[in-house]
């Protein structure tokens, strides 16, 4: 079994899933918001038959993700949520398969570490253990980014303009504790002191 959790752009991301689908693998797509939003800031721009396309590994894909249904509203925090979601979901499938998982990205040598873009996405998964194998788009042009006049990291460099109030990435723990709303007062010190304490 053979999957991939993409947030599924124009250019390499399809490539791969349309590979991937057309060898009858699963694959499982994360989107970081809305997906007419994702459209506009991700697919769209790059002209052509990548929108159909898109859509089209969309309607094949085992399983699509939201990150969040909401719209983008220029908050690139969203791309980082998403590679964050995608990292978990591969080191949890790797573990069903009693496997290390792999990250294959498809990038230039030197390109911006954008919030939630490939090189930013990489270097968390390489602090979490995980191996990156890049496929280095400068070898394959025979030419350096710094060479290329309007070369980006991938579809973060064509995202629209941040928000004024820009959303942030918060956890939040809620934990309940069975038949604490029995308990009586009296006993709530002790509860304090002695399981909570712990």
């Amino acid at each position: 079994v053979c999957d991939a959790v993409p947030e599924i752009a124009r250019g390499a991301d399809i490539l791969f899933l349309e590979a991937l689908q057309d060898a009858g693998m699963e694959t499982h797509i994360v989107l970081p918001f809305a997906p007419a939003d994702f459209v506009k800031t991700s697919v769209s721009f790059a002209g052509g038959s990548w929108a159909a396309r898109f859509e089209r590994a969309l309607g094949r894909s085992s399983q699509v993700v939201l990150a969040t249904e909401e719209a983008f509203l220029g908050d690139d925090v969203l791309y980082e949520h998403a590679g964050n979601l995608i990292q978990g979901m591969a080191f949890l499938r790797a573990k069903e398969f009693s496997t290390h998982p792999l990250m294959l990205t498809v990038r230039d040598r030197g390109s911006p570490e954008l919030a939630g873009g490939t090189a930013a996405t990489a270097q968390v998964w390489t602090r979490r253990g995980g191996n990156v194998e890049n496929i280095d788009l400068a070898a394959l042009r025979g030419s350096d980014l710094r060479d290329r006049e309007h070369a980006g990291d991938d579809a973060s460099t064509q995202r629209g303009p941040s928000s004024a109030s820009a959303r942030t990435l918060k956890s939040l723990l809620f934990a309940d504790i069975t038949g604490f709303s029995r308990l009586p007062e009296q006993y709530t010190p002790q509860f304090v002191e002695v399981f909570l304490g712990t």
